[in-house]
């Protein structure tokens, strides 16, 4: 990422000499500033070896953003195409950040994981993001005496692709423990008046758990 010195009045100084460029140094894990695009070599040129790989706060910030409105939310989803098909969003880093993301209550997981509705090849990575979604329901369950309302739209989307969920398990695709799908039973077995109960009920048949 290039970069600019601004004066004391915050006017960028238009100098080529002054230009500076900006890098996440994975020693350091911080983003340091440069005055060489090509900082490995200390030259200008494009950057010598291969590419420095994202820190997990900038992964966690663009699986993050699936969960916006409006416009924006189509380049978000292109950032995580994009990260996806690079290698950079993994199965495990993937389940990590959802993790995280769960935590925050401002930060709609029925939103984040409404990419893979249309999308049926982000599949193979994201079910991890529905079955931590399911586990973290299913724990909110059992404190709550009911699910939350968002576990609908990740239900619903499990329930589409039950087949294709069951069949990853058969093919060792998706781990054992995975496949136990935690939570799911807690939901089912709740006593609260939400839809999300039958359709967890309807979900566990189809996976045959």
């Amino acid at each position: 990422m290039s970069g600019a010195v601004a004066d004391n009045d915050g006017k960028i100084i238009d100098e080529k000499e002054k230009s500076v460029w900006l890098h996440y140094d994975p020693e350091k894990k911080k983003v340091v500033v440069s005055k060489y695009r090509n900082w490995r070599g200390e030259k200008e040129g494009p950057l010598e070896g291969d590419s420095t790989p994202y820190s997990k706060i900038f992964l966690t910030i663009a699986v993050s953003t699936l969960a916006q409105d409006g416009e924006s939310i189509y380049g978000a989803k292109s950032l995580f195409r994009q990260l996806v098909d690079s290698g950079d969003l993994s199965v495990e880093n993937l389940r990590e950040i959802m993790r995280e993301l769960l935590l925050h209550e401002e930060i709609s997981p029925a939103k984040l994981v409404r990419i893979v509705e249309k999308e049926n090849k982000l599949l193979s990575i994201c079910y991890v993001m529905l079955i931590e979604c399911i586990k973290y329901a299913g724990k909110m369950a059992a404190e709550n005496k009911k699910p939350p309302v968002w576990v609908n739209r990740v239900l619903d989307i499990c329930i589409y692709y039950a087949d294709y969920l069951r069949e990853a398990v058969n093919r060792g695709y998706i781990s054992g423990e995975d496949a136990k799908w935690q939570g799911l039973l807690e939901i089912a077995k709740s006593t609260a008046k939400s839809a999300a109960v039958n359709k967890a009920k309807n979900l566990v048949k189809l996976l045959g758990i």
